[in-house]
Order: structure tokens, then C-alpha cells, then sequence
């Protein structure tokens, strides 16, 4: 009886960790800057998660057109956008903390 028990809690031990994940987090920041490599302060930058790992998240840049968030490993897509310029979207696989530099081209008026 004592056997079969402690073969069950060993099966068991291994179904939990099997069921764990390696999820581990990292920092993205995002550089936005227009045509001249001037930053783009106030800009809307949208991160949707390639998988369920997270919930989309939407920040500003700030003054010198960056923002920084902190998500778990995996593949995201990053939208930028604001009034006056066109909308850049750029998939990213985000492995280790990383930035990433998006231009935002001016609309002609």
C-alpha cells in the first residue's frame, strides 16, 4: 500500500511540473522618433501578445518619445501611432531585454 502511494505522489510531482511554465519576463523599450531622428513625445504605443501570456497593454511616450514595459518572453507586435503621422506596426520576438527604435513618418497635409 505504502509503494503504491508514494508512486502515485511521484506521478503526481511530475504532472505539476510538467504543468509549470519557464516563463520568465524582460523589458522592452520603445524609441519613437520621426524622419529627423527627433523623438516623438505622446505617441500611442499598443503591445499585443502573440499568444495569451499577457493582456495587450497600451502606454505614452514620454518627452523623449520612450516608454518601457516590462512582459514575459515571446513573440509581440508593437503599434505606434498619433495624430499627424501614419501608424507603424513591427512584429518583435522578445527573447532578453531588448529596445527597439520605431520611425513615425509625418502625413502630408
Amino acid at each position: 500500500m505504502n509503494l503504491k502511494f508514494l508512486l502515485a505522489l511521484i506521478v503526481l510531482l511530475f504532472f505539476i511540473a510538467g504543468c509549470t511554465s519557464n516563463v520568465s519576463e524582460v523589458q522592452l523599450t520603445v524609441k519613437v522618433i520621426n524622419a529627423f531622428s527627433n523623438p516623438v513625445e505622446d505617441a500611442r504605443v499598443s503591445l499585443v501578445p502573440d499568444n495569451s501570456n499577457f493582456a495587450s497593454r497600451v502606454q505614452n511616450t514620454d518627452e523623449q518619445g520612450i516608454t518601457v514595459f516590462t512582459v514575459e518572453t515571446g513573440k509581440v507586435q508593437i503599434s505606434v501611432s498619433k495624430d499627424g503621422y501614419s501608424t507603424t506596426v513591427v512584429d518583435e520576438m522578445l527573447e532578453d531585454s531588448k529596445t527597439r527604435e520605431i520611425v513615425l513618418e509625418q502625413l502630408r497635409r
